[in-house]
């Protein structure tokens, strides 16, 4: 009996645990974090999608496994690498639950419709190849817009394409290369780094 309480505890203690991680109250999305987001959404190896308190800066990570114990693709190591290159807590937006994507943040729980396929736990992260099929393939880029216009993430009369920063403050220039510290290390592949630092000099 005290086994079985004792293993209830336990799975409240983390099921309110992981919902003090997802984000919550009013955010809106810049045009590179759209961009940033829906590439995550594409990629069925993408695991969970990270945004900063601020809102200013994101951060996802990918495994080949149904559920990631570690590595760059765990949410806690991703929330470790988010806060130690922004310097500031990060939250989660969005999951991949058996296969789908679905949108976290202020109890949401809007879920996109995936491809068929398959977990590939016999390559590491960081050489895993996306094949698009982390969102039924029909859905297009505006489409997901559109999605995030309706669930408030999106301004629909403020999107614009933000100028990249020419003289980045020098807390932008340190953060840039704690990503690139990041990207060596194994944790982003080339593509996520730039994408990542593009959100940083449009902030």
């Amino acid at each position: 009996m005290k086994k079985i309480l004792g293993i209830v505890i336990l799975s409240l203690f983390l099921s309110v645990n992981t919902y003090a991680k997802v984000g919550k109250g009013e955010l809106k999305m810049s045009n590179e974090l759209m961009r940033y987001f829906i590439k995550y959404l594409r990629n069925e190896y993408a695991t969970t999608f990270l945004i900063s308190a601020d809102g200013k800066f994101a951060l996802y990570g990918v495994c080949g496994v149904k559920s990631c114990q570690g590595g760059p693709g765990h949410t806690g190591t991703m929330m470790k690498n988010c806060k130690k290159v922004y310097e500031d807590k990060c939250y989660i937006f969005s999951q991949r639950k058996n296969q789908k994507k679905i949108i976290r943040w202020n109890k949401k729980d809007y879920e996109f419709p995936n491809e068929d396929w398959n977990y590939n736990a016999s390559v590491k992260a960081k050489y895993l190849k996306s094949n698009n099929k982390g969102i039924k393939n029909d859905i297009s880029d505006d489409e997901i817009v559109n999605i995030l216009i309706e669930l408030g993430f999106v301004n629909k009369n403020k999107i614009k394409i933000s100028k990249e920063n020419k003289n980045p403050s020098e807390s932008i220039v340190s953060k840039i290369k704690k990503l690139f510290d990041l990207h060596k290390s194994g944790a982003l592949n080339e593509e996520e780094f730039q994408m990542a630092k593009n959100i940083l000099l449009s902030s």
